[in-house]
């Protein structure tokens, strides 16, 4: 008779921003939250896996719904999810709200970053474009701002900001796609 003998098992509320930057730390993309804890406790990994715990999502009205619909031309993945937007100044929309909602410090974080001559957030409109109030700006739902006037330059430096400020890493956390529409039939 073959018995398995499962650790002892506890539950801890962790944030989700905690969650988050530990599914970060992956070695790989099949890494589960408990070998990294224990990897970098500096202990044995279990070998039992865990049952799934469910995850609360975002309300809606945090984040836009993460659909492809006709329209969206670009894509980033954030964390395993796909963000699309019809402009690269929305989808940077996206991503700030999305990370807003996963650990709003780094919001913070990236407010005192800057690009050149422009704020990647801002918590004013004027703050994104100093001096240059002509320049379009965007509002996330989160309350921040955003510059609109942003090239695929711009959104691969500031996405780039984004991992620095919430300790991701640039192309595996977050991996910028560039135009998702352009393989897809025509109607």
């Amino acid at each position: 008779m073959n018995t398995t003998i499962s650790s002892p098992m506890m539950t801890v509320r962790l944030r989700e921003a905690t969650v988050a930057l530990l599914m970060a730390q992956r070695a790989h993309d099949r890494e589960t939250l408990d070998s990294v804890v224990a990897r970098l406790a500096g202990a044995p990994a279990p070998t039992v896996a865990p049952p799934p715990i469910p995850v609360r999502a975002a309300p809606d009205a945090v984040v836009e719904p993460l659909r492809q619909d006709r329209g969206n031309k670009y894509g980033v993945v954030v964390l395993g999810e796909t963000l699309t937007a019809p402009t690269l100044g929305k989808m940077l929309r996206k991503v700030v709200d999305a990370l807003e909602s996963i650990d709003a410090a780094a919001i913070e974080r990236l407010a005192t970053m800057s690009s050149r001559k422009r704020a990647f957030v801002a918590r004013t409109q004027d703050s994104v474009h100093p001096g240059r109030p002509d320049l379009p700006t965007l509002e996330t739902f989160s309350g921040w701002w955003v510059s609109a006037n942003v090239g695929t330059a711009d959104i691969e430096r500031a996405l780039r900001a984004v991992c620095d400020a919430s300790g991701l890493h640039y192309g595996r956390d977050i991996n910028f796609l560039g135009k998702v529409d352009q393989h897809r039939p025509k109607a």
